[in-house]
């Protein structure tokens, strides 16, 4: 490996790690704020600590008792959201069951599927696909579940997404693509899956 390859695959370890720290972080926020939520409620607020820690039972009765599914915490962030980016199948499956935007978007534009795609959750991304999240959302900053997979080397959530019809020529806010990110990083299972779908070089 040269010392360009080194650098470019240092990189992309350390956007991972960001990726991953600052969704850590985003969450931590929302757990820790008052009681009293941007939603408003301090119900709405034992949602999302129940979702984020997958208390099925303590969901299902706050729901039951009437807190809204798709209530919004700091961030704009939802139960869904946090529970995808936990890795919590049962927990999404339950919210979806009740109600929940599978394409709800938080402040920043990430969805339920995004985060499971930046958080390497396979199983979370096939059944989020299956119950019609948007394959091709994305952020405020342009990046979609695919450049995001690219970028981070995730050849087979890049093979996820193509076949369920993810946009492999889309660009992010800077202009680049998934196969940009791909090279960047010389990743050569994700370059593989791009180009035989087909993607601009």
């Amino acid at each position: 490996m040269t010392d360009t390859e080194k650098k470019c695959r240092d990189r992309s370890a350390h956007r991972r790690a960001l990726f991953i720290l600052g969704t850590a972080l985003l969450c931590a926020s929302l757990l820790c704020t008052p009681a009293v939520s941007r939603a408003g409620s301090e119900q709405e607020q034992h949602l999302f600590d129940a979702a984020y820690n997958g208390n099925l039972s303590k969901v299902q009765a706050l729901i039951a008792r009437g807190v809204n599914v798709n209530a919004r915490g700091s961030y704009g962030l939802t139960a869904l959201i946090m529970a995808a980016q936990e890795g919590r199948k049962d927990m999404v499956k339950l919210l979806i069951e009740k109600g929940a935007d599978v394409n709800a978007k938080a402040d920043n534009g990430t969805t339920a599927l995004i985060q499971a795609v930046i958080q390497s959750h396979p199983e979370m991304l096939a059944l989020l696909l299956e119950k019609g999240a948007d394959v091709n959302a994305s952020k405020t900053n342009g990046e979609t579940a695919l450049i995001i997979a690219a970028e981070t080397d995730q050849p087979d959530i890049v093979a996820m997404l193509l076949e369920k019809g993810a946009d492999m020529n889309a660009k992010d806010a800077s202009g680049k693509t998934a196969m940009d990110y791909a090279k960047d990083g010389n990743y050569v299972s994700v370059l593989q899956r791009l180009r035989g779908a087909g993607a601009k070089e």
